[in-house]
């Protein structure tokens, strides 16, 4: 199968080529970049497969020109391109709403349209309730820019689902060796102290990169209904203090979980803002990212993708955990 790819370069597209490339698939990868991404074969190389099955093309979510011709010749389409930080509402959308969108009208203009996986987010469907993970059933209701944006690329494939064989692929956080995302916990972990805006004991669905990889494949192989929706996890619900005692442990430290007030919290979110908008840059921390983390759960069942996918989590998470922290550690990132 030839899968047409967004977002390769990115930290879970390193471990989704590789994994449809070892699956017998042929890689056709929109880049910005063409000669950053050559990385990418290389890694193929490293990893014994072949580095010819990845092929490059140049072009840009937020414009048209190209997509359609690139798409040409494709079976299969997995949208991993998003963005995960922006400065406002409006740059989350301008990538994760009509960038979709954009793609998925190239793939309808396509003689014989292939199939799409869109990779969404638990935090489009929103947060949980402390014991009672999420549901594909239940009723969305994101609390962030990011959450709402990514919903909003979500009902793009959903409205063209009837002309389009669309799956909709919703991971919680993930992590795995070379994140950048979840590398603060690991930085916390490190330093021995983890301040947090919010309750400590936040109950969290995590997957590994290699998992969620494995779950994209499956979603692109098997045939589902058109809008089905599923929610690709890992086991069990640590909570962030336990998260964080896992990864100090990993490292041979303790750390101690503090509570950041919630005024405090704010006042140094609006901060974060103050400098983003002089360096033109999405803050680090922002008060619309509080609105996530004030959540009492972030949790999600995978009781769908198991019985109609086959997909179960193999990396337990405290061991994927210590292993990413012994990666980082290896690699002078800690």
């Amino acid at each position: 199968m030839l899968v047409f790819s967004t977002g390769i370069t990115g930290f879970v597209g390193g471990f989704a080529l590789p994994e449809l490339v070892r699956r017998g698939h042929r890689v056709r990868a929109l880049v910005r970049s063409p000669a950053r991404a050559e990385s990418r074969r290389a890694e193929l190389e490293a990893a014994g497969l072949d580095p010819a099955a990845l092929e490059l093309c140049s072009g840009d979510l937020r414009s048209a020109e190209g997509l359609a011709e690139a798409l040409r010749g494709c079976d299969a389409v997995l949208h991993l391109a998003g963005l995960i930080t922006a400065r406002d509402l409006a740059e989350f959308r301008a990538v994760n709403a009509a960038g979709t969108a954009l793609l998925l009208d190239a793939a309808l203009r396509q003689s014989d349209p292939p199939r799409v996986v869109l990779v969404s987010s638990l935090a489009a469907a929103g947060p949980s309730r402390p014991g009672a993970p999420r549901a594909e059933t239940d009723v969305e209701a994101p609390v962030s820019w990011y959450g709402i944006s990514k919903r909003e690329g979500e009902l793009e494939a959903l409205r063209r689902c009837d002309r389009l064989r669309v799956a909709i692929a919703r991971p919680p956080a993930v992590y795995g060796p070379g994140d950048r995302a979840t590398f603060a916990f690991f930085k916390m972990a490190r330093a021995g102290w983890a301040p947090f805006p919010g309750d400590p004991q936040i109950e969290l669905s995590l997957v590994h990169a290699a998992d969620l990889a494995r779950g994209l494949a499956l979603l692109l192989e098997r045939e589902v209904p058109s809008g089905r929706c599923y929610f690709l996890t890992g086991e069990g619900a640590p909570s962030f203090a336990e998260v964080i005692d896992v990864i100090a442990a990993a490292l041979g430290r303790r750390a101690r979980v503090l509570r950041v007030p919630r005024l405090l919290a704010a006042g140094v979110a609006l901060g974060s803002e103050l400098v983003g908008r002089l360096r033109k840059k999405a803050p680090e921390l922002s008060r619309d990212k509080l609105r996530e983390l004030a959540a009492a759960a972030w949790t999600c069942t995978g009781a769908r993708a198991r019985t109609e996918l086959g997909f179960a989590s193999t990396i337990d998470w405290k061991a994927g955990l210590a292993a990413t922290a012994a990666w980082y550690r290896e690699r002078g990132w800690l």
